[in-house]
């Protein structure tokens, strides 16, 4: 489970990240608060400054993780519920054909279905980041020259079997500068960090000594 808030009022309460989270659970929703009281950790309450994250090869034999569970982009047009039920429809039937018997001697047998689903994520990433890297730019394409075309992003048809990428996110990638690369495995997955602004995810520059993002919040050598 996650929880995503202002780091001001984490440093403010100057409790430890276990407390705050005990703290916490009970003010969600009150009238439900009996249900989480008497917590017992699994592990110890992990910290991660960077809400942000991919999972390298997030399915294979007898598991796929499903939206937010492989990879969390800014929630800023709060995509996390769409993208979730449509990855668990597409799914669906690779989970049956899987436990139907095909495919259990292939080293992934979702390994297009993942590939699938990061091309659709990809396109999200690609509107959000232009949406903060070039806003009056964002703004002109949503308003004026592709409004269809990002009504339909906007409603979740982002998927390579709806006519994506559009014109409108191939333009958005002309203007970020970025191209797309799916010809061999793992170039479209990567870890928590930036692969478009590495010098803004020290964790992602290559042979970073840094081994997690918690590491990222303490002051480190170079």
């Amino acid at each position: 489970m996650g929880g995503v808030g202002p780091p001001a009022k984490f440093q403010e309460s100057m409790q430890p990240p276990e407390e705050v989270v005990r703290s916490a659970l009970p003010t969600i929703q009150p009238v439900r608060a009996h249900r989480v009281s008497g917590i017992q950790m699994v592990e110890k309450v992990h910290v991660i400054p960077n809400y942000s994250y991919q999972v390298r090869r997030f399915c294979g034999k007898g598991f796929i993780c499903i939206g937010d569970a492989h990879r969390f982009i800014d929630p800023i047009f709060s995509f996390g519920i769409s993208a979730t039920l449509r990855e668990s429809e597409f799914a669906l039937p690779h989970v049956l054909a899987y436990l139907g018997g095909q495919g259990c001697d292939l080293a992934n047998p979702f390994a297009e279905h993942m590939l699938f689903c990061e091309k659709g994520t990809d396109n999200l990433e690609d509107m959000i980041d232009l949406f903060w890297e070039k806003p009056f730019a964002f703004a002109a394409f949503v308003h004026l020259r592709y409004r269809e075309q990002m009504i339909d992003a906007f409603a979740g048809r982002v998927y390579p079997n709806e006519h994506q990428p559009s014109p409108a996110i191939l333009a958005f990638r002309k203007i970020l500068k970025r191209t797309r690369d799916y010809g061999h495995d793992d170039d479209y997955s990567v870890p928590i960090g930036s692969r478009f602004h590495p010098e803004r995810a020290a964790i992602w520059e290559f042979n970073s000594p840094l081994a997690t993002t918690e590491e990222c919040m303490l002051p480190h050598s170079s």
